[in-house]
């Protein structure tokens, strides 16, 4: 099993982190494989809604923020 993480917060030793590690190790234990994206450092960009990502197969976000392998992983 693959697993993709999304983590959100911006204290990088804080509550979440302290449960997404625990989280993350617990699946690993059972054989999982887990990617975790901290958000903080992939600099998304917000959403324009222009919709161009619905007219497409695949990646189809035309915003240029480094977060293709984040959706990739994500399908």
């Amino acid at each position: 099993m693959k697993c993709t993480v999304l983590f959100g917060s911006p204290r990088k030793q804080g509550n979440t982190a302290a449960a997404l590690s625990f989280l993350v190790s617990e699946l690993e234990n059972l054989g999982a494989v887990c990617r975790v994206y901290d958000l903080y450092e992939e600099n998304p960009a917000p959403c324009l809604g222009c919709k161009c990502c619905q007219d497409t197969d695949g990646f189809g976000c035309v915003q240029d923020d480094g977060l293709e392998s984040v959706y990739t992983d994500i399908m």
